[in-house]
């Protein structure tokens, strides 16, 4: 049976604290019958303290269906038209525990390098892989798996556009990619593909990645350039010692030592993390490191926002550069900042995926740097902010919410990059033949940032592209994350 009820509920949430709030006029089920009201209760009081678009939730909802198509049901959708300013991002899960894993960079059965997919030709239901990064310490490493390496056969099945996302979705075992040859004519233009060898990889059960993935200082003509390859924004795997940040900030202690006069900061695979990570980024390289200017601010629904100001005042909603490596509350060594030392200017390689923790770091430090300069792919376009949601000790509730839970801004009060952030300098990254490894001042991105730069004189031409793919019929990947811009944390409810 259901009544349709207006009704004052005390919340009590995963961090133990009570709050009492008048909730808009919902379709409760009271059926005894109904084994996902219980979950679903729990995702409808939560969604209305804490969605930044709370004001647009439903006002009547069928707490029958199965916890992840009820969150649905509740969401501001994004519309093209109608509704442009809706959600495209927030997700659940129905384990929180392995939600705070991934994004933390811990995954299960991970196969050990990063993708991406396109149609092997225009026209063609034929889907070709290739590899974009190779994870370090992992089966796939050990095989002789390369950045640029190409595939189209999983497990011994070709993949097309009706199948990839079924093979490719990881379990537990083993996994054998079929890997292709490419041909040239005597002229030394491309001439297809003949199949090549098979690797057969042992994923793992429990993997937790480093988002440091590579440094460099490249001394050329007079200038010290350093170089980091950042695959997001995290400050530990789950140990609670930040120690991801703490190698962060030694890999800019090395910049400072060496003396850099430029940087190029690589984040063209970098979907975004944890807002104390990207704050500690940007604190590194701004100019002028003081802990009295803004980072970002934040701005959360009506009722957070009424809670918030009461509670703490103006300045809560604003976060500041740091001039210190935090964990948690604890000062663990003063940030090795070099702002001062790139004369105006850094370099940013983005990439398709470059999103949120990534772009507020882009958008936090332009009011601070005379010239930042992009260069690759148009990004992603996140200007909100998420935050993990979920009920640590029920037994009868094993569900993780992700919500959007805020929007943010930089100290000019702009965040207008819903379509993302489009780059000073278009260079290609996917669907390329003999791309160079990242860290090879010949690669693509890199090298045309040590031109724009000024470093060298003459970039090198763009590899030729494979075959007749298209760079906008790139596939969605089942196995990539978009870890989004999280909230460390949040205040509670008194």
């Amino acid at each position: 049976m259901k009544h349709i009820i207006i009704a004052l509920f005390c919340v009590v949430l995963t961090f133990s604290f009570h709050s009492c709030i008048l909730l808009n006029v919902i379709d409760i089920d009271t059926s005894e019958d109904n084994p996902n009201k219980y979950v679903n209760d729990w995702i409808s009081e939560t969604m209305d303290d804490y969605y930044y678009w709370e004001d647009k939730m439903p006002s009547s909802t069928d707490k029958t269906l199965y916890p992840d198509a009820y969150f649905e049901s509740l969401l501001y959708q994004y519309d093209a038209e109608t509704a442009q300013d809706g959600d495209r991002f927030s997700w659940i899960s129905e384990d929180w525990q392995e939600l705070v894993s991934s994004l933390k960079g811990v995954e299960a059965n991970e196969i050990g390098f990063d993708y991406v997919l396109y149609l092997k030709e225009k026209g063609s239901t034929a889907v070709i892989g290739q590899v974009t990064y190779t994870k370090k310490g992992t089966p796939a490493e050990a095989a002789g798996i390369k950045r640029g390496m190409l595939f189209d056969k999983v497990n011994g099945s070709d993949l097309t556009t009706s199948n990839y996302y079924t093979l490719l979705s990881t379990t537990a075992g083993e996994i054998t990619f079929g890997f292709l040859n490419v041909n040239y004519t005597d002229e030394g233009t491309f001439n297809g593909y003949t199949s090549g060898q098979s690797l057969t990889i042992q994923t793992l059960a429990s993997y937790s990645e480093n988002p440091v993935y590579l440094d460099s200082v490249y001394q050329i003509s007079g200038h010290k350039v350093g170089y980091l390859v950042y695959n997001f924004f995290a400050p530990d795997g789950g140990t609670d010692n930040a120690v991801y940040d703490v190698e962060l900030n030694r890999v800019f202690g090395g910049f400072k030592n060496a003396g850099i006069t430029d940087l190029v900061l690589d984040l063209r695979y970098n979907s975004g993390g944890y807002s104390s990570s990207a704050q500690l980024l940007a604190s590194l390289i701004v100019p002028n490191l003081s802990k009295s200017n803004v980072f970002t601010y934040y701005d959360y629904n009506d009722f957070l926002n009424n809670y918030y100001l009461k509670k703490y005042g103006k300045d809560f909603f604003n976060t500041y550069f740091t001039e210190s490596v935090m964990n948690g509350e604890v000062v663990l060594e003063a940030v090795n900042n070099i702002g001062n030392n790139l004369g105006g200017r850094v370099v940013v390689l983005t990439g398709r995926y470059t999103a949120s923790a990534s772009e507020q770091v882009i958008n936090g430090l332009k009011p601070y740097i005379e010239s930042v300069i992009l260069i690759g792919d148009t990004t992603y376009g996140k200007n909100v902010a998420s935050y993990s949601l979920y009920e640590k000790d029920d037994s009868k509730n094993k569900w993780g919410l992700q919500p959007i839970v805020a929007k943010y801004f930089n100290k000019n009060n702009e965040s207008d990059f819903t379509a993302g952030f489009r780059p000073n300098y278009v260079v290609d990254d996917t669907g390329l033949l003999g791309i160079k490894p990242l860290g090879d001042v010949n690669e693509n991105l890199l090298n045309k940032a040590l031109f724009v730069l000024g470093i060298i004189n003459n970039p090198n031409p763009v590899e030729t592209r494979s075959g007749n793919v298209q760079k906008n019929r790139m596939l969605r990947s089942p196995t990539h994350i978009e870890r989004g811009l999280q909230l460390d944390k949040m205040p509670i409810f008194e």
